[in-house]
């Protein structure tokens, strides 16, 4: 190096190394600096060295000069402590600003605006009031913004919001970065109405946010869920140009997914010039969030595709994505991806994610797995595990693992006890239940928690115990979204619609707007009960929130309502009116059709499916031979057999395998069920279950109670579905023995408190065997009865004639405030028909509309058609059939022209000739 450069160029030359982090010339130029000896000479050259290393990360090379200056004066000590605190070491950094003040050097505003940040980081609040008397008492408090708005910041940042509030009304300027500072401490902690208040007082006050000030700002309109307020912050950024900057744009597709909008967050993040990871983690993390998982993974696919990798927070959420598909498949990939960077070894976030991930697909053993090797179990990998068992109903692994924790000394956090309690609602275990509210009541966990209380409320709905859910739920310090889908939730999957739509009113007069989640819920309920007014209402709720345009879990649910409810033109109505129609709506309406008898409608659907193009999934192909065994489609079925394997899907999905066989089975095609089900890869449950549904729905209940006796033989133990099945069997065959060793394992697994299908058919079996009195022990032993064990009752005295008690049950369901369903109307004006109580069948009739908003389908009008035709009430018969769809009503007509040859009615005889000709 020539002796004629300088100090001032030697100064330069350190500034450029820090710029570039280059060690090695700086190494050059520091035995440059020793040679001329200028480290003892000049101050500066000393001073900028020190400053080099620190910025470089080598803060012991930094020190070593810093310890060999001759004066260390105020910029010197600035160079170490803002090294110490760029690079974390903040407790250090903080200990170097008390050994300055103790050598007497004057700190200056840049001292105090490291000092500050070192607070911030490590919440150190103690040295943060020193620093602020420091301050004031040098008086920077009126000549340096920048400390202003550090002190405001650290605040803020260490959660004392009303001291940064304080001392920014009593700055003499404030300026954007102080209210940014501010406004990012309250949305920070949650306090995100605050936030938005002062981010209005600001503008009131002449300060114009910055980009920074907008991100902040829209990040409290997202945990809010604050759409319009959101909306409004956007249209200001797109006045100001900011739109596709992408720190903005980042957090306005943050904003949009979290607020459920993930078309509008997919239209900004295409229209933003530059993409980052932590673009493609606030885009994928939406999707996520929406629960749409698919187009979650899609992006990753995307994402890997232009070169970016994966971190951690990038693998946790794709993980939760693979969690809620099931998609084990593409969890591996991600769990290799894991292995190659090392990922698990750098935090513990990534391994918790992959137990969670493994356990929630129901890969239990290798959730142990992967659990046993991490070299740190913390508690989220321990809820991960004992939450995996719970869902997967496992319960007797989740409490032995629960027992363990506490063993290893392991201290247990709300979300513990969620996972437990979860495994109480599966199991119907309300004793352990009530012995684990005690226990968070006693250690003060439930008025602290909000998500721990609405476990409780979960426990206890999904137990049927909605007496205890509600005084859980009423004594709640703040009810927020998830407890009123707690509450809503455990309604549904008992069929209690008029409950359910009662707390969704309630809700909304508490003003709490609910979630796509809630609304999925609701309609769900409403689908299973034929409750198309309380469909319908629920309906307008999302017209008026236009949750139609942006979130397709919603439209998808909407959808399978009104077909299921059998109001197909509605169905096909809204489906068209979708911005976004994905597979899943499609695979719907399919299903709508299909189920009630629109066989080729359904097939039309999957054609129309195919000329568009739109790339069939997994789940279209379960959808299509769902359809080819609801319609006896045996040879479309088939040439979708040849289709799946060719494509060699048959080995790499188990769910199209079983849906396969079910298919077969379903049309009677056993030979075919059987060798699909021998060349399984695997032979799981499902397809076991499937070939029992199989033999039981085609009467054969003898071959299904040996299939399950071969199941069981095979190590593969029955789920409730198909319990429920070798139920159906045994009442076919009148195998009550055989029914009571399967009642025996119900109660034994708990199922018959927790699953409200598996508790009506056997109440059902006992009533077809002609055990009427065990069927009502059963019925009135359920903790909550469901509309169908209500039906599965009144279906059993109907059987045995005693229409009476048809009629009183009935009487006393309507007394217990529980809403009949389609199912129970059925069943009365069967009982009606089977008895000639035309005047009965006619109330009922007006009942099911009037009263209860159902619409009559084509079985119910039936039964009444047939008890008019037989009293000769053929022009009431007549109107009956006109309220049936035109396609469904043949065999009615041709019943009717059958009657008037018998009654001599030539005038109804000519309209039914005509209507009963027009399908010929």
């Amino acid at each position: 190096m020539q002796d004629k450069l300088d100090g001032h160029s030697i100064i330069a030359l350190l500034k450029a190394s820090a710029k570039l982090k280059d060690l090695k010339r700086a190494a050059m130029i520091h035995s440059e600096i020793e040679r001329r000896g200028l480290l003892e000479q000049n101050a500066f050259v000393g001073s900028a060295l020190v400053d080099m290393y620190a910025k470089c990360g080598s803060l012991a090379k930094a020190k070593q000069v810093f310890d060999r200056l001759q004066t260390r004066d105020t910029v010197s000590w600035n160079a170490l402590i803002t090294g110490h605190a760029n690079s974390g070491r903040c407790e250090e950094a903080l200990g170097l600003y008390e050994q300055m003040q103790l050598e007497g050097v004057f700190p200056n505003a840049v001292t105090f605006l490291c000092s500050l940040k070192a607070c911030c980081t490590v919440g150190a609040i103690e040295e943060g009031l020193e620093l602020h008397g420091e301050i004031t008492k040098l008086d920077f408090i009126g000549s340096s913004l920048m400390v202003n708005s550090a002190l405001v910041d650290m605040y803020a940042k260490c959660g004392f919001l009303a001291e940064a509030s304080f001392v920014l009304k009593k700055l003499p300027v404030r300026d954007v970065v102080s209210w940014t500072a501010l406004i990012a401490g309250y949305a920070d902690y949650g306090h995100c109405e605050k936030a938005l208040k002062y981010f209005e007082q600001m503008q009131s006050e002449g300060v114009y946010p910055d980009a920074f000030t907008y991100v902040c700002s829209l990040r409290a309109c997202s945990s809010m869920r604050a759409a319009s307020k959101g909306q409004e912050i956007h249209a200001d950024i797109k006045n100001k140009g900011l739109e596709r900057n992408n720190f903005v744009g980042s957090a306005l597709v943050d904003f949009y997914a979290k607020c459920g909008f993930p078309l509008e967050a997919q239209e900004i993040f295409d229209n933003l010039p530059a993409r980052d990871t932590v673009l493609w983690n606030a885009l994928i993390a939406g999707y996520v969030d929406c629960g749409l998982h698919k187009e979650a993974l899609r992006c990753l696919d995307k994402m890997q595709g232009e070169g970016f990798v994966l971190d951690t927070p990038l693998c946790v959420c794709c993980l939760k994505a693979c969690s809620s598909l099931g998609a084990i498949d593409k969890g591996q990939e991600i769990h290799a991806e894991i292995e190659r960077q090392e990922i698990s070894q750098s935090g513990m976030a990534a391994g918790s994610a992959l137990v969670d991930m493994y356990a929630k697909c129901g890969f239990l053993s290798k959730a142990q797995e992967v659990f046993d090797r991490l070299p740190v179990r913390d508690i989220f990998s321990w809820n991960a595990l004992i939450g995996g068992y719970a869902e997967h109903e496992h319960g007797e692994e989740a409490f032995e693992h629960f027992e363990q924790m506490q063993s290893e000394a392991v201290c247990l956090d709300s979300a513990t006890y969620a996972c437990i309690l979860k495994a109480c609602g599966w199991r119907g275990a309300i004793g352990k239940g009530i012995e684990l509210h005690a226990e968070v009541a006693r250690k003060g966990l439930f008025e602290r928690d909000m998500v721990l209380g609405n476990s409780l409320v979960g426990m206890y709905a999904e137990c049927g115990s909605f007496k205890k859910a509600h005084e859980v739920f009423d004594k709640l310090p703040a009810r927020d979204c998830v407890s009123w889908n707690m509450l809503i939730a455990g309604y549904a999957e008992y069929e209690y619609v008029g409950e359910a739509l009662k707390a969704f009113r309630a809700m909304q007069s508490e003003g709490i707007p609910p979630d796509a989640f809630i609304l999925v819920s609701l309609l769900k309920v409403c689908s299973s009960a034929g409750a198309t007014g309380g469909g319908q209402e629920v309906h307008a709720h999302i017209e008026r929130l236009h949750l139609l345009e942006g979130n397709p879990l919603v439209g998808s649910a909407l959808v399978n309502m009104y077909a299921k409810c059998g109001l197909l033109a509605k169905a096909q109505q809204v489906f068209d009116e979708l911005r976004f129609q994905e597979v899943a709506c499609w695979n719907t309406l399919m299903i709508g059709y299909a189920e009630h008898g629109y066989g080729e409608e359904a097939l039309k659907i999957y054609q129309k499916l195919q000329l568009k193009a739109i790339p069939l999934d997994a789940t279209t192909y379960v959808c299509i031979l769902k359809v080819c065994g609801l319609v006896k489609a045996a040879d479309m079925g088939h040439k979708i057999h040849v289709e799946v394997a060719r494509k060699g899907l048959l080995q790499k999905d188990l769910a199209i395998g079983n849906t396969l066989v079910d298919m077969y089975a379903k049309c009677c095609l056993f030979g075919k069920a059987r060798k699909v089900f021998d060349n399984l890869p695997v032979r799981d449950v499902i397809s076991w279950t499937a070939m029992i549904s199989g033999y039981s729905d085609s009467g054969d209940g003898e071959e299904a109670l040996i299939c399950l006796d071969k199941m069981q033989s095979e190590g593969v133990f029955p789920n409730a579905v198909t319990l429920v099945c070798a139920l159906k069997a045994c009442g076919s065959i009148g195998a009550i023995d055989r029914g009571q060793e399967l009642h025996a394992e119900i109660e034994r697994k708990g199922l018959l408190e927790s699953d409200p299908n598996v508790s009506s058919t056997l109440v059902d079996m006992y009533a077809r065997c002609g055990s009427l009195h065990i069927a009502q022990q059963v019925f009135d032993r359920l903790p909550a009865r469901g509309v169908m064990s209500w039906n599965a009752l009144i279906a059993g005295y109907v059987q045995i004639g005693q229409s009476e008690n048809v009629f009183s049950i009935y009487d006393r369901m309507l007394r217990e405030n529980l809403n009949p369903d389609p199912v129970t109307f059925l069943i009365v004006l069967n009982a009606c028909s089977r008895t000639g109580l035309l005047s009965k069948s006619r109330t009922f009739f007006e009942t099911m509309s009037n009263e209860h908003g159902l619409d009559p389908m084509l079985e119910h009008c039936s039964c009444v058609v047939d008890l008019l035709v037989r009293a000769g009430q053929l022009c009431e018969a007549a109107a009956v059939i006109k309220k049936v769809p035109l396609s469904s009503n043949f065999e009615m007509w041709h019943t009717v022209l059958g009657a008037c040859r018998s009654w001599g009615n030539v005038e109804v005889g000519v309209e039914a000739f005509k209507n009963a000709t027009s399908f010929d």
